[in-house]
C-alpha cells in the first residue's frame, strides 16, 4: 500500500513539473493572453491590444515623408500662415489648369525646418521654395492643379510638416468649380417623341455656361427643313434656376409632314466660345393614319416600333402579330403591303384583317415570321435586324421595325 502511495505521488510531481515547463511565461504587458492553435499538433500564444471597447488599435500612419525633428527643450520656431485656403472660383474643364501662392513666416526663435508632404490627388502637385527659415524669414509654397475632371466641389492640396512644436503639420487646400466651358441639355440625343398628322411636335432644348459670362450663338440650323429651330435668351429666374451666367432656350419644332415612322434629323450649334460647332442627332416618329398596339404573346414597343422574339431553334421559326389601328379615310380598297426590305432578307411580312369597318378605321394584324430551315443569325440592340414596310396607303406611311432575336 505504502509503495502504491509513493508512486502516486511521484507521478503527481513528474505531472506538475511538466506543465509548469510548457506553460509559456508571462511577459508583464498588457492585454489578454490568447491561444490559437497554429496546426492540429501545437499551440502558440500571442497578444493584441485592445481599447476600452474591445476593438483592436492600428498604429497611427506615418507621413509619407521624412518629417523635421522637434527639438525637446527649445528654443523653438513658430510657423505664421496668412492662409490656409484659396478659392479660384470657376475653371474651364481641360483648361491649363491654376497656380497659387501661399506664404510661411518664421516668427520663433530658432530656425523653422520645411517639408513639403504627399499631395491629396494626382491633380495637385505642390512644392517650398526654401526649406529652412532664419527667425523672420518667410518663403513661398507654389500650388499646381490641373482641370481635368468635371466637379461642383474641388477640392485639393497637400501638408507641408515643420519642426515647430504648435503646428507641426500645415495642410493647404485649393478648393473651386470645376466645370465646362458649355453645358448643353439635353447633351446627347434631342428625342423630340411622336409626331402626330394634325400638329407639330415640340420640345425645348437649353445651352448656357457656368464659365463664361457672355458668348452668342454664331450658327443654328438643321439638316432638313422640316426642323424649326428658335434661340431665345433666359430670364434671370432660368439662370439663376440652372446656375448659368449666360444661357439660351431653344425651341424645337417638327413638322407634322414628315414621312411616317421614324424620322432623324442633325441641329449644328456653334457657340462664339468654341473651336467647333456642337452636332446634336435628333430624332422623331409619326404616327399618322396607322397606329401600333402589342398583342398577347408578343413583345412590342409601339413607342420604338420594337419586337423582341428571344432565342429559339431555326428548325421551328417564329412569328409575332402586331395589331394596327388604320384611318383609311379616302382610301376604296383595303390596306395592302406593296414592298419590303429587310435585314435578314428571309424575314417576311403579311396583313391580315381583323372584324369590320368601324367608320374610316380598320384594324389589322400585321404578321411578321421568320420561316423555318433558315441559317443561323443573332440581332442584338447594338445590330438589330430591320424591315421596311410600303403599304399603299394614300399617305405613304412606311411602316419602319427594328428587331432582336437570335436563332439556334
Amino acid at each position: 500500500m505504502q509503495k502504491f502511495v509513493f508512486f502516486l505521488v511521484a507521478m503527481l510531481l513528474v505531472a506538475s513539473v511538466g506543465y509548469m515547463l510548457m506553460k509559456p511565461p508571462n511577459d508583464g504587458t498588457d492585454g489578454p493572453e490568447v491561444f490559437v492553435p497554429s496546426d492540429t499538433t501545437s499551440v502558440h500564444p500571442f497578444k493584441f491590444d485592445t481599447n476600452k471597447f474591445g476593438k483592436s488599435e492600428s498604429p497611427p500612419s506615418e507621413p509619407a515623408v521624412a518629417t523635421p525633428e522637434i527639438s525637446e527643450t527649445g528654443p523653438w520656431p513658430a510657423a505664421e500662415v496668412p492662409d490656409l485656403n484659396h478659392h479660384f472660383g470657376r475653371m474651364q474643364l481641360h483648361s491649363k489648369g491654376g497656380h497659387h501662392e501661399f506664404v510661411i513666416r518664421n516668427r520663433g526663435e530658432a530656425p523653422l525646418e520645411l517639408v513639403a508632404g504627399k499631395a491629396t490627388c494626382q491633380c495637385t502637385e505642390f512644392s517650398v521654395r526654401k526649406s529652412k527659415l532664419e527667425p523672420g524669414e518667410e518663403t513661398v509654397v507654389d500650388i499646381n492643379w490641373k482641370a481635368e475632371t468635371k466637379t461642383p466641389a474641388f477640392s485639393h492640396g497637400g501638408p507641408v510638416y515643420t519642426n515647430d512644436p504648435k503646428m507641426p503639420k500645415i495642410d493647404f487646400i485649393i478648393e473651386g468649380v470645376i466645370d465646362a466651358s458649355i453645358d448643353l441639355f439635353p447633351e446627347s440625343i434631342w428625342d423630340i417623341g411622336n409626331v402626330y398628322r394634325d400638329k407639330p411636335a415640340t420640345m425645348t432644348a437649353t445651352i448656357g455656361s457656368k464659365i463664361h459670362s457672355e458668348f452668342e450663338l454664331k450658327s443654328l440650323s438643321a439638316e432638313t427643313d422640316k426642323v424649326t429651330l428658335n434661340a431665345v435668351p433666359m430670364t434671370p429666374e432660368e439662370l439663376g434656376k440652372q446656375g448659368f451666367l449666360i444661357g439660351y432656350n431653344i425651341e424645337v419644332s417638327v413638322s407634322p409632314e414628315i414621312p411616317g415612322g421614324e424620322f432623324r434629323d442633325s441641329i449644328t450649334i456653334h457657340p462664339s466660345t468654341e473651336e467647333h460647332p456642337l452636332v446634336i442627332p435628333l430624332k422623331a416618329r409619326k404616327f399618322g393614319a396607322i397606329r401600333y398596339l402589342p398583342t398577347a404573346g408578343t413583345l412590342f414597343s409601339p413607342e420604338s416600333m420594337l419586337l423582341k422574339w428571344g432565342s429559339f431553334s431555326t428548325q421551328q421559326g417564329r412569328s409575332g402579330k402586331i395589331l394596327m389601328l388604320v384611318d383609311q379615310e379616302g382610301m376604296t380598297g383595303p390596306l395592302e403591303i406593296v414592298s419590303v426590305e429587310s435585314n435578314p432578307t428571309f424575314l417576311t411580312a403579311r396583313l391580315e384583317p381583323v372584324g369590320e369597318l368601324s367608320g374610316t378605321t380598320q384594324r389589322y394584324h400585321l404578321i411578321i415570321e421568320l420561316p423555318p430551315g433558315k441559317p443561323r443569325v443573332k440581332f442584338t440592340i447594338e445590330n438589330p435586324a430591320t424591315m421596311k414596310i410600303k403599304t399603299n396607303h394614300p399617305d405613304g406611311e412606311v411602316i419602319d421595325l427594328q428587331m432582336l432575336f437570335s436563332t439556334n
